[in-house]
């Protein structure tokens, strides 16, 4: 169910809307449609722009559900909520030619799932830990 509702997303409303704006500028275009991503590409290295609660939300809400953090779910959620605000915003300051920003978004992507990942797995092995196999 995700992931039409992403594909129609990215293909019927955020790239053609950019495309859009983008041929103004012809230093940055879209590059790499797919169902749940695309690039920007420039002067710049690549930025991949995913749309928020994609894979690595799932991976790391499935490490937090049975861990039972409530308060990281919610963290993780709100933190998706916001991030497709702030990822519409960055795409246009990158596009009003503002292309240092492209390095804040490659180093966000980064280190976003690596942080999220950590702390789910930390809470994971805290529950495995408390919970031992019998006969073990």
């Amino acid at each position: 169910m995700v992931r039409p509702v992403q594909e129609e997303i990215i293909t019927k409303l955020i790239v053609p809307y950019f495309e859009n704006k983008l041929s103004t500028n012809n230093q940055v275009s879209i590059s790499g449609v797919s169902v749940d991503q695309f690039n920007l590409v420039g002067p710049f290295k690549p930025v991949k722009i995913e749309l928020p609660f994609n894979g690595w939300f799932w991976l790391t809400l499935g490490l937090f559900i049975p861990a039972d953090s409530k308060r990281m779910i919610k963290i993780l959620t709100l933190y998706h909520l916001a991030l497709f605000f702030i990822l519409l915003i960055s795409i246009q300051i990158i596009a009003e030619g503002t292309f240092a920003w492209s390095v804040v978004l490659n180093i966000h992507d980064h280190v976003y799932r690596v942080l999220f990942l950590i702390i789910a797995l930390l809470d994971f092995v805290r529950v495995l830990s408390r919970n031992p196999r019998k006969g073990s």
